[in-house]
Order: structure tokens, then sequence, then C-alpha cells
């Protein structure tokens, strides 16, 4: 058996101190860390200039100039209803839907009148077929103009 002489004692029992020591300290900064206020939440804001290019804006989550936008936003996105609006919308669905009736008629037009017989009308028929062709290509065009 061996045993320890004072002087052992001594540095075994201040290797230890500073093992404690260094634990403690830890330990502490640990805890330090853990109750430290965090940082408050950041939002990005990022704004198409007219330009084209980016501007990236930092703003805290509890500023009111991020609320305000948050609002706009939304209302911008959901627009109120307006007489004008729904005059264009009822145009613009008029002007397809009789664009589209006015097409299938030229096609069809053209496709019906074939030259089938030789009698003397035969050019008064074909003369009026390209009038009403003509006439049908140009009111689908402004039909399509009025659409827009």
């Amino acid at each position: 058996m061996q045993y320890l002489t004072e002087e052992d004692m001594i540095a075994k029992s201040r290797q230890m101190a500073a093992h404690d020591f260094l634990l403690v300290s830890l330990s502490a900064a640990v805890l330090a860390l853990l109750l430290w206020p965090p940082a408050p939440a950041v939002r990005e804001v990022e704004v198409r200039r007219n330009d084209g290019s980016l501007q990236t804006y930092q703003l805290t989550a509890d500023d009111p100039k991020l609320a305000n936008l948050i609002r706009n936003v939304q209302r911008w996105s959901d627009p109120k209803h307006n007489s004008r609006t729904a005059i264009h919308k009822c145009n613009a669905e008029l002007g397809s839907l009789y664009a589209e009736r006015a097409m299938p008629v030229v096609t069809e037009e053209l496709k019906r009148i074939l030259p089938v017989s030789y009698y003397p009308d035969h050019a008064k028929k074909r003369e009026a077929a390209t009038q009403q062709a003509a006439q049908l290509k140009e009111q689908q065009a402004y039909w399509l103009e009025f659409q827009r």
C-alpha cells in the first residue's frame, strides 16, 4: 500500500479545485446564455423599384411601419369593387363573345360557298361571300379592339 504524503494530497486537492472551478464557470456561462434576452425578430422586406432593381429593408417585428405595410398589402391585394371595373369586365366579356362568334362564321362561310355550278349568278354569289367575309373580319377586329 502506498501512502500519500501531505504534499501529494495538497496537489491533488488543488487539481480538484481547478476542475471544480472550471465546471462551475462553464455552468454559469451556459446559464447566462440561456437567460440572455433574445434579439428582436427581424423581417426582411424587398421592394421592387421602377427601374426593376430590388431594395431590401430589415424591420423589427414590432415596428409600426411593418404593421402598416402588411395592412396596405392586404388592402391592395383585395381591391374594392368599382362600377368602372364591372363595366370594363362586361365589355371585355362581350367583346370576346362576339369575337369568338365572328371567327367561326368567317371560316364556315368560306368553306360553305364553293363553286359548284357555272350559272351567271355564280359571280354574284362569290362577290357576296367575299363581301360578307370581309364584313365579318371587320366585325371581329372591332370586337377584339372593344375587348381590349
